[in-house]
């Protein structure tokens, strides 16, 4: 399968500052200009973002904020947030759990998994467009728990969530 770890690991560095590119990569349309920030960053502590399991601390407090705010229709802006912030919470999996992750677009996923369409849906929507996946087909979906923690507040821990993935089994 295509890995596409590294685009991944740039939309992870864009949540945490450390990168900001030129154009804005999430732009579906590829309009050149300026790089639009997550929503809210000055809610989110940046320089404490370390990749390490307590960091998604600072995640979910910057989430329970932007769960009080979450629209009923929300647009662009937001699905930067979610595909960036649940970058960095996968990134997180990633250099954290005992199995080796590697992100994996959805189409592919399934093409190698059809089965998986039973749970994941047959479209690549937002909450599964990128998924972590082990090399025996475990997956495991962070965009998925954004979108939870959105719609649903603290219950949808990121923090929890990683604490369960980067346990050893």
């Amino acid at each position: 399968m295509n890995q596409i770890n590294d685009a991944l690991d740039t939309l992870a560095a864009a949540f945490t500052g450390e990168y900001s590119p030129e154009r804005d990569i999430l732009d579906p349309q590829g309009h050149e200009g300026t790089c639009s920030d997550i929503i809210h960053p000055e809610r989110l502590d940046r320089d404490r973002l370390d990749y390490s399991v307590a960091s998604l601390k600072l995640v979910d407090a910057y989430l329970t904020h932007l769960h009080r705010r979450y629209p009923e229709w929300p647009g662009a802006e937001w699905t930067r947030t979610v595909l960036r912030t649940g970058a960095y919470v996968g990134e997180v999996i990633r250099r954290n759990a005992p199995r080796a992750y590697d992100w994996v677009e959805f189409a592919e996923y399934v093409e190698a998994h059809p089965r998986s369409v039973r749970v994941l849906g047959e479209d690549a929507e937002l909450a599964v467009c990128a998924l972590l996946a082990t090399a025996d087909g475990r997956v495991t979906l962070p965009l998925n728990r954004v979108l939870a923690f959105l719609g649903n507040g603290a219950e949808a821990s990121v923090q929890r969530y990683a604490e369960t993935e980067c346990h050893e089994d």
